[in-house]
């Protein structure tokens, strides 16, 4: 039986490959999942007939911790000999592919985003070392989008023979059925309520893990600077590390140097999350686990503070 190992830095990414485990199962390979230790790998690789092990994967730069993951995968993959490995995630991708060479595997990387792309000086040059060596040990690269592989050549991140995009492209793709905005209108009345939100007011929603790495300090400049008012701003997601916006370029008040945004309750289920925000009836990258309180940026002259409640509107 033809064997593929998926890799993925932490278990709540695991969510990015649901039904994937499920459809290689039914096709008659033998599945096996590498997340950290936690949820909801272990279950969403359960109920998908999948083996579940767990590595330790830091996702920020960690040399020692890095050299123990890999030694570990390469052991696991030595063990397991896999007809194929693929690495997801920046991280795991790249101890992954590491280890995939050592263990003599056949290997490919699923290109989701550039982490460098926020960063600045040696931390930038560290990631795009990392992305480029996991791109060069790679089989194959697939790139999530077009616009991504684009991206990533012009970097020199991989290469272009290597680099591959999956039909229009996409990361899971999309149940149209599941993410139609006609289901959850009733309950994005009843949370526009909630949060004092008119029915006919805009809303842009964020849903992802707070991180630099995310542009969420980029996205809170550009809504301290935005023209148009009376739209709010919804942030949903985990909220540490905390999350401080890009210092201003030049002189300004500190009414401008401030972004407050409120972040909103999405109720995930333990087995059925919500897929979209229902209050704007948009999705974004999602997390399992979401604030349930408005929190306002911290200033950036303020670089120790961390993200307080608040129930101001974005707009006042």
């Amino acid at each position: 039986m033809a064997r593929i190992v998926l890799a993925l830095t932490d278990p709540r990414s695991a969510l990015l490959v649901r039904g994937q485990l499920a459809y290689l199962r039914q096709r008659g390979f033998d599945v096996h999942l590498v997340t950290g230790a936690g949820e909801p790998a272990g279950a969403l690789a359960a109920a998908e007939g999948a083996t579940h092990h767990t590595i330790a994967i830091e996702r920020d730069l960690a040399p020692g911790g890095d050299l123990r993951a890999v030694a570990a995968m390469t052991r696991l993959l030595a063990r397991l000999r896999p007809t194929l490995v693929d690495g997801s995630t920046p991280k795991a991708g790249l101890v992954a592919m590491v280890a995939a060479t050592a263990a003599w595997c056949r290997c490919g990387s699923t290109l989701r985003g550039l982490r460098l792309e926020t960063t600045r000086g040696l931390r930038r040059a560290a990631l795009w070392t990392g992305h480029r060596v996991t791109c060069q040990l790679a089989d194959r690269v697939i790139c999530v989008s077009p616009s991504l592989r684009t991206r990533a050549i012009e970097l020199g991140v991989v290469p272009v023979a290597r680099a591959v995009v999956l039909g229009p492209g996409s990361g899971n793709g999309v149940d149209p059925d599941v993410f139609d905005p006609a289901r959850h209108a009733a309950a994005g009345a009843t949370l526009r309520a909630e949060l004092g939100v008119a029915p006919t007011a805009s809303v842009v929603a964020f849903v992802g893990r707070l991180s630099r790495d995310k542009g969420v300090g980029e996205l809170a400049a550009a809504w301290a600077g935005r023209a148009t008012r009376g739209a709010h701003l919804l942030v949903v997601g985990l909220t540490t590390p905390p999350i401080r916006s890009p210092p201003p370029r030049g002189r300004s008040s500190p009414a401008t140097r401030r972004s407050t945004c409120s972040a909103i309750d999405a109720r995930w289920g333990r087995s059925t999350p919500p897929p979209t925000c229902s209050c704007c009836r948009r999705t974004a990258r999602a997390s399992p686990t979401s604030c349930s309180r408005p929190r306002p940026w911290a200033s950036p002259r303020s670089p120790r503070a961390s993200p307080a409640a608040s129930t101001s509107s974005p707009t006042t």
